[in-house]
């Protein structure tokens, strides 16, 4: 998410236009819930026998762009359609001022006023003007969807989960601006957008792309979203995904975590094509359901499974330590709670294709891997790092080392190459031994010397030969032996 300065006019001109962005039908509308301005008004009758009170309006609120020229904001790269710009609501201009009643809506209806106050106190307060207050109910972290598997926004403080809060329920009402109760300090504003795309897969219509709004002290007062589909598109798009939900939970019943981690796993390998270019290479959807995406729609697929089948999973993102150049410097993968043990997973990493027509198989470079491992080639952004990511310190559960597929540094390569051919090898079905190597030297050494070994055991054996062919991962230090049928 990188960030490109624009004019404040241009910010202004665009507030205007949208302002009264259309809610999804789908949902209630964001106008509606943002907020309540109670605001009261007490005058003495000029009769003398009778005092007349006022009563209290509720009025409900939404939240345009600020119009001040002193505010400027901040935009990232990425196109808005004119739909999106488009105003589908009424004039604000048309609004009640504060000493004008109006008949309140069905949900004002439903909510007392917050200040409600008898006719005798309000005679004793009378001309004294009494501050709005105002009640937002979209601070509320606990409605966010699927808050309890949500790791770092949880680490958050109390107004920090407060401000996340309301950026959630805004975008999810595919509303283009949030506004803060209280400004946001920038570093703490850009860890609440990075954990809103990160944490949260199921805003699979929320693009990286923002756009800040500041304050005149230099806070962000606010921000402005952009979308890869509109809302009429989104409540079919988020039917597909129910629809695998519901079909992974039944191909999974009965299954062990890991099992059933391994099955997903598998699925994703085998579907995804890897690409940065897509409209949702970085949604979900994009992994799940159109099967093409990077790093970051890949990793929050397998999160968003994995917390649908009531295995804790999150996403994190950090620096690929193999390389850290291109479009895409950062990598995002994810830790996994199998038990009560955290491991990392990075499916990205494994041997995906890049195009359909391509014939990959998968090495499981990354399938529940220690931290010890894992340093060696990702670190985490100082952001998590200073939040707090969970030690993965075990690797009982890690694919190789469970199934013994492990090389040693000690090991004679031969030999237990030779061993696991006596396992896995097959005169008539095809053959695939995924293997990891203790050291880079180990790894190196073994994709000199495989073909020898593999010809001599099928001479020693008196097989017929077949072709053999091996994929490999120099960052993993894995390979995956695949005999032919």
């Amino acid at each position: 998410m990188k960030k490109i300065v624009l004019p404040a006019i241009i910010l202004l001109t665009t507030a205007l236009l949208t302002a009264g962005c259309k809610n999804p039908p789908s949902h209630s509308k964001a106008s509606d819930i943002l907020s309540n301005t109670v605001s009261s008004e007490i005058s003495e009758s000029t009769d003398t026998e009778s005092t007349d009170t006022e009563s209290t309006d509720a009025q409900s609120t939404s939240v345009p762009m600020p119009e001040s020229s002193a505010e400027s904001s901040q935009v990232t790269s990425g196109n808005v359609s004119s739909e999106s710009e488009s105003s589908a609501g009424g004039d604000e201009s048309s609004e009640p001022s504060g000493n004008e009643s109006h008949e309140p809506s069905e949900h004002e209806s439903q909510e007392p006023s917050l200040h409600e106050s008898s006719t005798e106190e309000s005679s004793q307060v009378s001309e004294v003007s009494q501050k709005p207050v105002i009640y937002d109910p979209r601070e509320d972290i606990t409605t966010v969807y699927g808050i309890e598997n949500k790791y770092f926004v949880n680490k958050l403080n109390d107004q920090e989960k407060k401000s996340f809060a309301i950026l959630y329920h805004t975008a999810a009402e595919f509303e283009p601006y949030a506004k803060f109760t209280l400004p946001v300090e920038e570093n703490d504003f850009d860890r609440l957008m990075w954990l809103l795309n990160y944490d949260c897969p199921e805003l699979i219509h929320l693009k990286g792309d923002y756009a800040p709004q500041y304050d005149n002290s230099g806070k962000v007062s606010g921000v402005r979203f952009y979308f890869n589909m509109t809302a009429e598109e989104y409540p079919a798009c988020r039917k597909e995904l129910d629809d695998l939900f519901s079909a992974l939970r039944e191909q999974t019943a009965g299954m062990s975590e890991y099992e059933t981690e391994k099955y997903v796993y598998d699925i994703m390998f085998n579907d995804t094509v890897y690409t940065e270019t897509t409209e949702r290479s970085g949604s979900a959807y994009g992994s799940l359901i159109e099967h093409r995406a990077r790093c970051e729609g890949i990793s929050k697929g397998f999160a968003w499974c994995m917390n649908e089948l009531g295995i804790k999973c999150m996403t994190l993102s950090g620096y690929p330590l193999w390389e850290n150049s291109g479009m895409y410097s950062t990598h995002s993968w994810n830790i996994i709670r199998l038990g009560n043990d955290f491991y990392h997973v990075d499916l990205t990493a494994d041997n995906l294709r890049d195009s359909e027509d391509q014939t990959v198989m998968p090495l499981y470079s990354f399938l529940n891997q220690c931290d010890e491992i894992m340093s060696k080639t990702h670190m985490p952004l100082e952001m998590y790092r200073d939040m707090g990511v969970p030690a993965c310190t075990k690797d009982d559960m890690n694919f190789h080392v469970m199934n013994g597929l492990v090389i040693t540094s000690d090991d004679d390569q031969k030999t237990r190459l030779w061993e696991l051919l006596d396992r896995f090898y097959s005169q008539e079905d095809e053959v695939s031994i995924p293997i990891r190597f203790g050291s880079a030297a180990s790894y190196e050494d073994f994709l000199d010397n495989w073909e020898s070994y593999y010809s001599e055991y099928l001479e020693n054996n008196d097989y017929i030969y077949r072709y053999a062919f091996l994929y490999s991962n120099d960052v993993g230090n894995t390979v995956n032996l695949y005999i032919e049928e």
